[in-house]
């Protein structure tokens, strides 16, 4: 039973039910919620979910279980009232297999026109040949890997940034090529797996606009901040942050639109991400705790250090602040014909869609800086957490 994925094929049919046939404020909610995680954690000991490179099965095996909490208790998602049994029983898949899971960020099909939604011919060659070349870029990498030993990890400390002077042609080589692995991979899986399910959903009908892009634009990514909030994939952010603002709001109390609050929400986020990491690691969770927490930490360090140098400049030159990415977007009602089950009672159905053209953005030589500062960056942060990793 714990090397197979039916537990979770049980988790997915509590999470529906509870969604389609308790009431909001029912008893029986946590209590699915507490099955679902029980059945998540025997699921990720699977072979099957591990057979997903980078790990991406495992997280999103440990991620289902905070969606759930969030679908069940937090959010509180409930059918529109009175709907038939066929609607739904309908609208509880759409939100257990929904292609986006709630998130309101949504990169647009076409940088030049946001309006712009391909034809289901369109989405579907694009989406297939995507899958093509990340399941392609997958494969070359594990089947020609640079070749590495013990030695290349154990013989030099995991940081290098205090001696500079003593690292050798051959540890910056295998930095760079754990760098580089330890996000194409992850990348490329999401990727594939998001234009395969694309693909069968475009095939059994669904509508184009349901499946935009996953991740937006690398050229949008000149902070650490920006790096998370533009252009990595979305599909975690609702639940890490509803449960870091109940932890920060509802347990602490603390005021909502305060700095503090804002930053203590940034570090409950990351930490939590943390976490879903080490879970989504069975059998190495106490050896992989320490360098995913000192990675997620240092990232949480990186954005209050771009924050303190930004306002700092800003300050000085009396220039606008530029505009967060969190709400560098705009929502806009689609029509009746668009619309979907699945949506909460009292919400409306709305479509986000990219506007990083407008504001105040920096210039080209900034930008450049930027990059160069992600670059290096991720580059010290992740090489640090693959030699962590290395001897789990």
């Amino acid at each position: 039973m714990i090397d197979s994925i039916l537990p979770f094929a049980l988790a997915n049919l509590a999470l529906g039910y509870g969604m389609a046939y308790t009431p909001p404020s029912s008893s029986q909610r946590p209590l699915l919620v507490f099955l679902i995680i029980t059945c998540c954690l025997v699921s990720v000991r699977s072979t099957i979910s591990n057979l997903v490179p980078g790990q991406v099965g495992n997280e999103y095996v440990i991620g289902f279980m905070l969606h759930a909490s969030h679908f069940l208790c937090l959010a509180q998602l409930h059918p529109p009232p009175h709907s038939t049994p066929s609607i739904r029983r309908s609208w509880a898949i759409n939100q257990v297999f929904n292609g986006r899971w709630g998130i309101v960020y949504i990169p647009p099909f076409n940088k030049k026109d946001y309006a712009y939604i391909p034809s289901r011919l369109e989405l579907f060659l694009y989406r297939l040949w995507d899958l093509l070349w990340t399941a392609g870029l997958i494969y070359i990498l594990q089947t020609y890997r640079l070749n590495v030993d013990d030695d290349d990890f154990f013989e030099v400390p995991n940081g290098f940034i205090h001696r500079l002077s003593d690292v050798t042609l051959r540890e910056f080589v295998v930095r760079f090529y754990m760098f580089i692995l330890g996000y194409t991979i992850p990348y490329c899986s999401l990727r594939a797996a998001h234009s395969l399910l694309s693909c069968l959903a475009i095939a059994c009908g669904d509508t184009p606009h349901r499946w935009p892009p996953l991740f937006g634009s690398l050229g949008q990514a000149y902070t650490v901040r920006r790096w998370y909030s533009v252009f990595w994939h979305h599909l975690m952010r609702k639940a890490f942050t509803s449960h870091a603002i109940l932890l920060v709001n509802g347990l602490l109390r603390l005021p909502r639109k305060s700095q503090v609050t804002r930053y203590l929400i940034i570090v409950a986020t990351f930490m939590m991400s943390a976490l879903l990491h080490i879970l989504a690691n069975p059998g190495a969770e106490q050896c992989s705790a320490y360098p995913q927490a000192r990675y997620y930490l240092s990232v949480i360090c990186a954005i209050a250090l771009e924050d303190l140098v930004i306002s700092t400049y800003q300050s000085w030159t009396g220039s606008s602040a530029e505009p967060p990415p969190q709400t560098a977007t705009y929502v806009k009602e689609v029509s009746d014909s668009e619309k979907s089950p699945g949506i909460p009672n009292g919400k409306k159905v709305f479509t986000a869609q990219n506007t990083f053209n407008s504001g105040a953005a920096p210039g080209k030589l900034w930008k450049l800086v930027g990059f160069a500062w992600v670059l290096l960056f991720e580059g010290w942060a992740t090489s640090k957490l693959m030699y962590g990793l290395y001897a789990c």
